[in-house]
């Protein structure tokens, strides 16, 4: 595949990447562009790829033809509107390649920007949030952005119409690229094994569970999935937990029921990750809103059965491979996730619906189409 773009110019391209997104905890973000570095090594050893970071990070990947570049940071803004543009200029750069919405305005090469959803402003809880300045900002910021972006990348069909309507940005500018999962980690595992490594990980879990895995930002909605869990009849709860993994220290240190029946885990491992996914029961998530929604497809490709609302872009991404409710109705959550926990002939059949729908978002199909989107973009010069 790559000697075919290689063929379509006279000489190799140099592209640079903001990689500062992967200085920290793994993000969203940061996983969608840890799964494109990764595969780079099989789609291209010729062009060169200069790998941007402001401090000195640790980032397992070994290739001759790409090179990481500290550029310390002071500001971002400085960092982004005039440092940047000077290094693309002094190394004669071809393309950059941003996974956020934002890019160098005075940058001397096309660039490719990536918006994952516009929640963040359009959604009335994080409006209400942000305040009338900062929601101005986001709008006008986002439309310059976009019109200085010679691509746009996005990750669901639902955001592509989203931007579309919050930037005024033509459909044909924008690019859908579904995130990729690691098919080859994210998946069933040994009943036994799991249950075993369960119990030394995880010492507070106990038995069945219904499983949360994600940030506690407001859109996420965690207080629903908690009233919920609430309302279930009595002899469910005795005999299965919420778990809520990945929540952060603030929302732990802020959220209690007093019982063991609520267990909160503020970090998990990215190596637990498969482990937490298998050992649950249900896996559910009562989001106002998504982008994409990793966690969702990560269960799915570990055959959990998914409980998960109706909005944003998650009916697109589960498809047929679970169950939805209405977020605003307690009482149809409530009744679906009874169901699903009453029958395993239920579950049994969501967890081969939901494998069969993950298979769609391989790192490798994921990994192509960006890198294509990367040349064809590279080679318009």
């Amino acid at each position: 595949m790559a000697a075919r773009y290689r063929n379509a110019t006279l000489s190799l391209k140099k592209i640079v990447i903001d990689c500062r997104e992967l200085q920290g905890g793994m993000t969203g973000i940061g996983r969608f562009l840890h799964n494109f570095l990764i595969s780079l090594g099989s789609l291209d050893r010729e062009n060169k790829y200069f790998l941007l970071f402001n401090k000195k990070t640790e980032l397992n990947i070994r290739c001759d033809n790409i090179t990481s570049h500290i550029i310390p940071e002071s500001s971002t803004f400085l960092w982004d509107q005039w440092i940047l543009p000077r290094y693309l200029r002094a190394i004669k750069a071809d393309v950059f390649f941003s996974t956020y919405y934002k890019a160098p305005l005075l940058a001397s090469c096309p660039t490719i920007i990536t918006i994952h959803d516009v929640y963040f402003f359009t959604l009335p809880i994080h409006r209400k949030q942000n305040g009338f300045l900062l929601n101005l900002y986001y709008r006008f910021a986002g439309r310059v952005f976009c019109r200085k972006a010679t691509e746009i990348l996005t990750v669901s069909e639902h955001s592509k119409q989203e931007i579309m309507r919050a930037y005024g940005v033509p459909s044909e500018k924008i690019k859908i690229v579904y995130n990729g999962v690691d098919l080859d980690r994210f998946q069933r595992l040994p009943t036994e094994e799991v249950k075993n490594r369960i119990q030394s990980k995880f010492p507070k879990i106990h038995g069945n569970y219904i499983l949360y895995v994600g940030n506690s930002k407001p859109h996420k909605n965690i207080s629903f999935l908690v009233k919920g869990y609430d309302s279930l009849p009595e002899d469910f709860k005795k005999t299965t937990q919420i778990v809520l993994a990945g929540v952060g220290e603030n929302f732990c240190r802020e959220t209690t029921d007093g019982t063991d029946r609520l267990v909160l885990i503020p970090f998990v491992d990215e190596a637990d990750l498969p482990l937490i996914y298998n050992a649950a029961t249900v896996f559910a998530t009562a989001s106002l809103d998504e982008g994409f929604c990793l966690p969702v497809v990560e269960a799915m490709a570990c055959g959990t059965p998914v409980l998960v609302s109706n909005r944003g872009a998650i009916p697109e991404i589960v498809s047929q491979g679970g169950y939805f409710f209405n977020p605003d109705n307690e009482a149809d959550f409530v009744c679906k996730l009874t169901s699903l926990l009453r029958d395993p002939l239920m579950r049994e059949a969501s967890s081969t619906k939901g494998i069969n729908e993950a298979r769609r978002f391989s790192i490798q199909s994921y990994s192509e189409k960006i890198y294509r989107i990367v040349m064809q973009t590279a080679n318009t010069m």
